[in-house]
This record gives structure tokens, C-alpha cells and sequence, in this order.
């Protein structure tokens, strides 16, 4: 087991030799509680890895799992078989010798770890951030087109999706005005919306979250600029309150907070993480209107979540 920190754990998995691609950082302070990251894929705006140690700097240990993208995966967001979360989760309880497991999804992750926490047994607690409440179309970066498919299978079957379109819709990331929310949102944020609009395909493709067995926290920034993901948080409220979920659920939803929200990684370990988040201001205008609300949310959200996994 190779160390990199003093204070942590390193240990790499690859679907050639355990099954699955995985990064574990364990602090060695708590073999209780470990958190399955889940951003994406190999390479995401947010490095999986390290919100894995974001979490170990609170004592908890991470895994970082990419969803495509690594050695032995799909290369996109593309029928992505989630069989595999089963050998993840035993490892983690019977490798690993961890007695809870927790899964952390943010942004498109959330939908695989909606998806983990409903499907997959032994999931104790799930934590969706800046969450989708359904499944997608996949889509081909290269070829510059939507699949067809659905991003999400389990044992060989595709799961339902709603259809958005990428490639034909205009600049992505262009801000426009929507009178819904009377605010400035991204081109992706109206493609989006506009993809819940066929109400029995929404529905379809909703992840059935009270039909799992573990306790939600739902996270969101009031002014996420990249999807309507209160929206999302409020359709799974509903269904799990019609529904009388039993295990506990809860939300928190944090005035002018941003897309980016949750756990991120340390700034002070990481100086490009300075530079990131200067980015981000640029890019996701919400951050840039309300930093102050957006820092806040980020720091409230991360206790908040760590919190919730504690109190296991």
C-alpha cells in the first residue's frame, strides 16, 4: 500500500485485477465509515480523488470510482453497467473490514449514485449533490451525438432516460434568461428543463428511491446555473413523501449557492484549487454574483454532510 501522506491510506483498484476502477484514501482514524465518490468519470472538472482525501481530512475514508473513462471502461457517458458497484461495496465491507458505506454523488455522479444507493445492497447512506432526479441519454463526445442509449444499465439492462440534446441545441454554456426562475441559467440548464417536459418519460426515468433501503441527503444551491437541480431535490421529496419512505431523508437547499457545492477539495493543500475556483467564478455566474453565499455553501455543506455520515 503505497503513502503519499502520513496521515493516509493509498490504495488503487483496477478493473483488470479487482473488478472495478477505484482510488482509496483512508485515514486510518474511523474503519466504520467509508464514502464511494462518484463524480463521473476518470476525468472530471472536480477530481474524484481528491474529494476522496476531502473526506480523509474529516476522517472518513474515501474511494474515488469513475464511472467510464479508466482503463477497462467506457470511454463516455454511455451504457455504463453498474454490476460492478457490487464488488465495490463488498470489498469495502469484507476487504476492507468498513461497516458503514456511504455513497457520494455530485452533478451528473449523482445520477450513478441515485442509482447505487437503489439497486445495489449494502449501501447505508446516499448523499446527492447538485443532483438529477433521472437518468439521461448517453451521449459520444467524439462523434459529437447522442447515443440512443441510456447512460445507466444494471446486469445488461438499460434503465429509462430522459432524451436532452447536446449537439444540435446552440453554445452550451451561454447564459440565457428564464422566466421560470427570473434568473440568468445556462444553454445546458434549458436543455435540461426541456427534457423533463415529456411527463411520463420523466417519470420513467425517475430512479424510484423509495424502493432502496438507505437514508438520502439531498444537497443544491438555489441558483445552480447548470441544471434545475432544486427542481430534481423536490420531485424526489415528493415521491418519497407519497410514498411514506420510512428510513430518513432530508434536503438542504442554499440561498444563491452555485453548481458547485458539497465537498471540494482543500484550498489550502491544493493552490491549483485557488486558481479553480477563480475559474469557476468566471464560468458559473451564480459564483461569481454570490460569492460569499457560494463559499458559505460550500463550507455549511460540507459539515452538513459529513454530519449526516457520522451519524450513522
Amino acid at each position: 500500500m503505497r503513502t503519499y501522506d502520513k496521515k493516509y491510506k493509498y490504495r488503487k483498484y483496477t478493473v483488470q485485477k479487482d473488478g472495478f476502477a477505484g482510488y482509496l484514501i483512508d485515514p486510518d482514524i474511523d474503519k466504520d465509515h467509508v464514502v464511494i465518490v462518484i463524480v463521473g468519470g476518470k476525468r472530471s472538472v472536480i477530481d474524484g480523488k481528491k474529494i476522496a482525501e476531502r473526506f480523509a481530512e474529516f476522517g472518513i475514508a474515501g474511494i474515488s470510482v469513475p464511472m467510464y473513462g479508466d482503463k477497462g471502461q467506457t470511454k463516455d457517458i454511455d451504457r455504463v453497467d453498474l454490476d460492478f458497484m457490487n464488488t465495490v461495496v463488498e470489498t469495502l465491507r469484507r476487504k476492507e473490514g468498513f461497516k458503514y458505506v456511504s455513497v457520494y454523488g455530485f452533478s451528473v455522479g449523482s445520477v450513478y449514485a441515485a442509482m447505487t444507493a437503489r439497486l445495489i445492497k449494502g449501501i447505508d447512506n446516499a448523499i446527492l449533490v447538485a443532483p438529477s432526479h433521472v437518468a439521461f441519454e448517453g451521449s459520444n463526445i467524439k462523434k459529437k451525438q447522442m447515443t440512443g442509449h441510456s447512460m445507466v444499465m444494471y446486469k445488461g439492462k438499460e434503465l429509462s432516460f430522459v432524451k436532452p440534446d447536446f449537439f444540435h441545441s446552440g453554445y452550451l454554456a451561454k447564459y440565457v434568461f428564464d422566466e421560470d426562475v427570473k434568473r440568468d441559467v445556462t444553454n445546458m440548464w434549458e436543455i435540461y428543463k426541456k427534457s423533463y417536459k415529456d411527463k411520463l418519460r420523466e417519470s420513467k426515468a425517475y430512479y424510484e428511491l423509495e424502493k432502496s433501503n438507505c437514508r438520502y441527503l439531498f444537497v443544491a444551491g438555489s441558483d445552480d446555473e447548470v441544471w434545475p437541480s432544486e427542481y430534481s431535490i423536490n420531485f424526489m421529496l415528493n415521491k418519497l413523501n407519497n410514498a411514506g419512505y420510512k428510513k430518513e431523508y432530508k434536503a438542504l437547499i442554499y440561498p444563491h449557492g452555485s453548481h458547485i457545492i458539497g465537498m471540494i477539495p482543500s484550498r489550502d493543500k491544493y493552490k491549483w484549487q485557488k486558481r479553480m475556483l477563480w475559474l469557476i467564478g468566471k464560468i458559473y455566474k451564480s459564483f461569481s454574483l454570490y460569492r460569499s453565499e457560494s463559499t458559505r455553501a460550500i463550507n455549511e455543506s460540507e459539515k452538513a454532510i459529513t454530519d449526516f455520515i457520522l451519524s450513522t
